[in-house]
């Protein structure tokens, strides 16, 4: 059978490249491999390969279907294609858990292909050396707090530098609130992590709003901002230069009587986290917490007796006296 190709290779048309391959095959020191390996010249693992090895290697035929069912004895379960054009991995056959990566692919940058197939190491569960792979280290980013937010989470450009007096502001008040000294509160991590509740998001915006003129929605401290260090980084870029004067509000007239609804925002959410709790209690099928007994009844008066339709009787006459 003949094959179309575009240059001789493992046979004997590579003859004549021998002899200068020889030469330089002869100044390399074989060496015992570190790992099994398998040779495509015998279908079998191989031993230390010298010159002799890489020049039949050249002429001869590639065992290729024997190399694959060796190194499947040996519960091969990841395949790397270490060529210019992954074109042998499709005749792997090696079933739905095999794992097949190519190290490099046609018309894209080789470290790009070269990440991809890490990246898909690493998903699978393979351990990698961060420190040889990143040697100057690598940026942190803060993923998504929910699965359907659907947004990219690799930074696309160097994330803005936070202004340290922002930042000791942000940490202190942080710290107050949830009773924790300074130095324990990590501002790399989210504050969810830190044991924040829906209070002191709640809190930490108005304290961005009031001391440096920003407002911030509730979700993006869960998301977009959600470390101390982000936080800080986007009061730094988005502050304006000049933080507004509070504008004064007349005291109204006090009511007599205080109102009924909760006259904060602290008051309002502990409302609901204690109907929250009140409702998982039910949805647990455990009895909720006690309430409060109602006010006794006040005894109803009871009614009047039903009217008749005799007619009434006269009233009695005025008592006379005789002489």
């Amino acid at each position: 059978m003949r094959l179309d190709v575009s240059h001789p290779f493992h046979s004997p048309l590579v003859a004549p490249a021998v002899d200068a391959l020889a030469e330089d095959a002869a100044r390399l020191v074989a060496r015992r491999p570190a790992v099994p390996l398998v040779s495509s010249v015998t279908g079998a693992v191989a031993d230390a390969l010298g010159a002799a090895h890489w020049l039949e290697q050249v002429c001869a035929p590639v065992r290729f279907a024997d190399a694959v069912a060796a190194m499947a004895g040996l519960s091969v379960e990841v395949w790397v294609e270490v060529s210019a054009r992954p074109v042998l991995l499709p005749a792997l056959g090696q079933g739905p858990d095999a794992l097949a990566l190519p190290a490099l692919r046609a018309g894209r940058p080789e470290p790009e292909a070269l990440l991809d197939a890490v990246g898909a190491w690493f998903a699978r569960g393979g351990a990698l050396d961060g420190a040889a792979l990143f040697p100057e280290g690598g940026a942190r980013t803060v993923l998504p707090a929910y699965p359907w937010a659907r947004r990219a989470s690799a930074p696309s450009e160097a994330p803005a530098a936070a202004s340290d007096e922002v930042l000791d502001t942000l940490r202190a008040f942080v710290a107050k609130q949830l009773r924790r000294d300074v130095g324990e509160i990590d501002v790399d991590r989210p504050l969810l992590e830190l044991g924040a509740d829906s209070i002191v998001f709640v809190e930490t915006g108005h304290l961005v709003e009031r001391t440096w003129g920003l407002q911030l929605a509730l979700h993006q401290l869960f998301d977009e901002v959600a470390t101390l260090r982000a936080l800080a980084a986007h009061v730094t870029a988005h502050r304006p230069a000049r933080v507004p004067e509070p504008v004064p509000v007349p005291e109204l007239a006090r009511p007599s009587e205080p109102a009924a609804v909760p006259s904060t925002v602290r008051d309002l959410v502990e409302a609901q986290l204690r109907i929250m709790a009140q409702q998982l209690d039910v949805l647990r099928g455990t009895d909720p917490a006690p309430r409060a007994a109602p006010p006794p009844r006040r005894p109803r008066r009871p009614p009047p007796p039903p009217s008749t339709s005799a007619a009434p009787s006269p009233p009695p006459s005025a008592p006379t006296s005789t002489r």
